[in-house]
């Protein structure tokens, strides 16, 4: 049977029911960080220190790492802080100097001290913003500058994404732009670490080759909550992540993953979800669209997603490539939706995602999900990759994944053990314990 002739995958819950709360949330802390960034006093400060500051020395671009060349901390950047005021505080790394062509940037392992504690060694916010910063103290979109990402995290593991921007968090304009990198927790909420807590990012700047310099800055702000005050709730990361074998990612995908830019690609996840839906704060999906057919998370296990589960098995946490895959899976897909008992579509990143045209080329934004999850389920992700052209290099280097954001028990934070971290050029080897703290 041909794949025209079956039925396409039902509509996603933001697709058929776009008032529902959860398919786009502002947030409401925007317009007090522009008013607070925009009257900033910057001073020099000694409580925020670059381990390293790393440039691409080779053709780059927004997909592979190049030729980085990294010197440690020294005359390359400087660290500034701004007093605080309503309850915003930030710091700022650079300048940094960029010139187009896609190259590289970026600033690893930035430790922060002397912030708010909550109780020893653990800190709790209520609201932030990550981002590069221009000369007019305004947050820099994308274009120019695309973000590979942005941590802001604790126990000196910069691969924690409880608070994170990358490129395909900013919104459409119509719905705030630069507005959707400033994040407010819900009432009663808050995001809490542990340290060492510092910041790790990596940038490109997207234009073509250009004569002019863009002048930008590494900006963190936030604001300390005292969540003594209140039965707060943590919100806690979780979601569904593709992380196939790599040495990329230390072999379980973490760093992301390397695909081949001259054949299509196709790989799958599945696991446990255990919260329940009113639990959820907000969920959307992570990838990088240059190189996306489309990514599918699905409510059920392999038996409800794929016709015949063992046809797919050689792509179960695996990158599978070759001409024809992506028509092979989706096909298997598409006839199971057939039969009874089928998975449903919770998120479709090309339909959840509003684009953008701008400066010839067509940007994602960013893609909220309405999961739909209630009590114990399971859920599958499926990615299908495009074949590009030469002019996109040999490898492309992506992550993908689901974020999902949910509140853990009031009055208790979960967060990762860590003793006597060992700071290394890429952050902290850190013990992956995690404890239940109670306030």
């Amino acid at each position: 049977m041909r794949d025209r002739q079956l039925p396409v995958l039902p509509a996603a819950f933001c697709m058929s029911a776009p008032e529902q709360p959860f398919c786009f949330t502002m947030s409401s802390g925007a317009n007090t960080f522009n008013k607070f960034i925009g009257t900033c006093i910057w001073q020099n400060t000694t409580k925020i220190s670059v381990t390293h500051t790393c440039e691409d020395t080779d053709r780059g671009d927004s997909s592979s790492f190049g030729n980085f060349s990294c010197v440690q901390q020294g005359t390359q950047v400087q660290a500034e802080s701004c007093t605080e005021h309503d309850g915003w505080q930030a710091f700022r790394v650079g300048p940094y100097f960029t010139v187009g062509n896609r190259a590289w940037t970026a600033m690893l392992s930035a430790v922060i001290t002397d912030i708010d504690y909550v109780a020893p060694s653990i800190h709790a916010f209520s609201e932030f913003a990550l981002g590069n910063m221009d000369d007019n103290l305004q947050l820099v979109p994308y274009p120019p500058i695309h973000q590979h990402h942005f941590h802001f995290f604790g126990s000196g593991n910069a691969f924690i994404s409880d608070m994170n921007n990358h490129g395909d968090n900013q919104c459409v304009q119509e719905e705030g732009g630069t507005d959707c990198l400033v994040r407010s927790a819900p009432r009663n909420a808050a995001w809490i670490i542990r340290d060492p807590v510092g910041v790790s990012t990596q940038f490109n700047d997207v234009r073509h080759t250009t004569l002019h310099v863009l002048r930008t800055w590494a900006l963190v702000a936030f604001v300390v909550t005292n969540i003594t005050l209140v039965r707060t709730r943590q919100i806690i990361h979780t979601g569904i992540y593709f992380r196939p074998p790599s040495e990329w990612g230390h072999g379980n995908g973490n760093a992301g993953y390397v695909l081949r830019v001259v054949s299509e690609t196709v790989g799958w996840s599945s696991r446990n979800f255990s919260y329940g839906g009113h639990d959820i704060v907000e969920a959307y999906m992570h990838t990088h669209a240059d190189m996306l057919v489309d990514m599918w998370l699905l409510r059920g296990n392999t038996r409800m997603v794929f016709h015949q589960p063992e046809d797919v098995e050689a792509s179960h946490e695996k990158l599978l490539s070759g001409e024809g895959v992506i028509e092979q899976l989706s096909h298997n897909i598409r006839k199971r939706q057939m039969d009874p008992h089928a998975a449903s579509l919770a998120c479709s990143y090309m339909s959840a995602s509003r684009t953008e045209w701008l400066t010839g080329s067509l940007y994602y934004r960013r893609p909220r999900c309405r999961v739909g999850l209630d009590g114990h389920t399971q859920i599958t992700l499926v990615l299908m990759h495009k074949m590009r052209n030469a002019l996109f290099g040999d490898y492309y280097f992506v992550h993908s994944g689901v974020r999902i954001y949910v509140l853990g028990s009031e009055g208790i934070a979960m967060v990762q053990k860590v003793e006597e971290p060992v700071r290394t050029s890429w952050g902290f080897d850190y013990d992956q314990n995690t404890y239940a703290w109670k306030f």
